[in-house]
């Protein structure tokens, strides 16, 4: 049986784990509430940030060194906003929930085809994917649709594009591998299809 495990991104040293005592709720309800208390926060941000000279989820390559070796989907970064400053430079801003505004909730464990998927407190964009085999090109796959590459999504009325924002190139160690994922304004079947 494989295992997944969801974990905050926001690792804070000598908190305990709350043990699992059976799940307070659904996949469903738990992950729209996670998803609707990041999109929530980040229209308060968009509301106050955007103006005319700005855009929201724009994709950019990131091209430092560290990530020329990695392929093309893991040096996909979409920025919350780019606004246009008063000198005609681009200012590139991310907007992050607060470590303290995570909601709080016991280990959830499902069952999902043969796969033990635990899922700990996180935030809709920083979410820490930690398995205990290389995700691989299943998972480059997933990423590329869900970031959507070829730039396709329309907007929807909320005016959002429903895409991942980022994905990190899986790290092993010790025969476990770890990844981050912003689920920026995709549905929870993003996270569901993962």
């Amino acid at each position: 049986m494989n295992k997944l495990l969801l974990i905050p991104l926001f690792i804070l040293f000598g908190c305990q784990l709350v043990s699992n005592k059976g799940n307070t709720m659904t996949m469903d309800v738990l992950l729209s509430r996670v998803r609707n208390q990041y999109l929530s926060n980040f229209q308060s941000v968009l509301t106050r940030q955007k103006t005319d000279k700005s855009a929201t989820e724009v994709m950019l390559q990131l091209t430092a060194d560290e990530n020329r070796s990695q392929p093309e989907i893991f040096q996909l970064y979409r920025y919350d906003i780019i606004s246009k400053n008063a000198d005609g430079k681009l200012d590139l801003t991310e907007f992050n929930l607060d470590k303290d505004s995570i909601i709080e909730f016991g280990q959830q464990v499902y069952i999902i085809n043969d796969m033990t998927v635990d899922i700990f407190p996180f935030v809709w964009n920083g979410c820490e994917l930690n398995l205990d085999k290389n995700p691989g090109d299943a998972y480059v796959n997933w990423a590329r649709k869900w970031i959507d590459i070829d730039d396709k999504k329309m907007r929807t009325p909320d005016g959002f594009q429903n895409v991942i924002h980022n994905v990190t190139f899986p790290k092993e160690e010790n025969g476990n591998w770890t990844t981050f994922i912003d689920f920026g304004t995709s549905p929870i079947g993003a996270f569901k299809e993962l």
